[in-house]
């Protein structure tokens, strides 16, 4: 696309371009709303679901799968017909207890909720999501009130801590392409899962009698079925001026 149809599409966007791709069949959504209502809807269908439970062990033959875990310091044991380990970056140690070796390591991304808590601020956010390709930045628009950027990657083992070296081009980064965003709002950040092999852990595979192994989706990944209307486009900047060459 041409500048002119990027702005066509999404004209809050700010700055010069040469051109952009546009997916309109590529969309996001909020995964902690999606993954609640997907824990409503299992539990509507008779699924119990044990919250806070730290596993301590488990292990399978070819008749069944056991779980041992830790709750409020005591110890249960159950016993099932079959155990996935879906665990996100947890999946290597309960794996490993098991006699496999699961390539998953934690690599913690960066994000900003922008608040949209102003009229002003609401009708300057993009509302279609965007990549660009120099920042490697990508953006979803969360309801009319929240605004998520994302990019950086950081390989830090399980570290939780927020660096703000880390925040602030996120910030810098809204406030240069959408002017009229007030930026004044928290930042979020953590671990996300990823897979140095991810092609060979997308699919389920068995580890043990009883046991399949499910590698986590990449987070860019995670929509709902029916996600909202918000179609993806990416966006190419022109390199900065040549300096002049040096009088002689």
């Amino acid at each position: 696309m041409t500048p002119e149809e990027m702005r066509a599409i999404e004209p809050t966007l700010a700055g010069s371009y040469y051109g952009g791709f546009f997916t309109e069949s590529d969309a996001t959504g909020d995964i902690h709303k999606y993954t609640n209502g997907l824990a409503k809807a299992a539990a509507k269908r008779g699924v119990r679901l044990n919250y806070g439970h730290q596993v301590t062990d488990l292990g399978a033959d070819e008749n069944s799968a056991w779980v041992s875990a830790s709750i409020d310091g005591e110890e249960i044991r159950q016993s099932f017909d079959s155990v996935v380990v879906c665990a996100g970056v947890g999946s290597r140690a309960v794996a490993a207890k098991l006699g496999d070796r699961v390539n998953i390591y934690p690599v913690k991304g960066y994000s900003i909720t922008v608040q949209l808590d102003d009229e002003a601020s609401q009708q300057a956010a993009p509302t279609v999501s965007l990549l660009d390709d120099e920042t490697k930045l990508v953006t979803s628009r969360l309801g009319n009130d929240r605004f998520r950027v994302a990019g950086t990657a950081e390989f830090n083992g399980a570290n939780r801590d927020i660096r703000n070296d880390r925040i602030q081009p996120l910030v810098r980064w809204v406030e240069q392409c959408f002017p009229g965003v007030s930026t004044a709002s928290g930042a979020l950040g953590g671990p996300a899962p990823n897979a140095a092999e991810y092609a060979a852990q997308s699919r389920p595979r068995q580890i043990a009698d009883g046991v399949l192994q499910h590698g986590p989706r990449p987070p860019a990944g995670r929509s709902p079925p029916s996600p909202p209307k918000c179609s993806r486009m990416r966006w190419i900047t022109p390199p900065p001026p040549l300096s002049p060459p040096p009088a002689r």
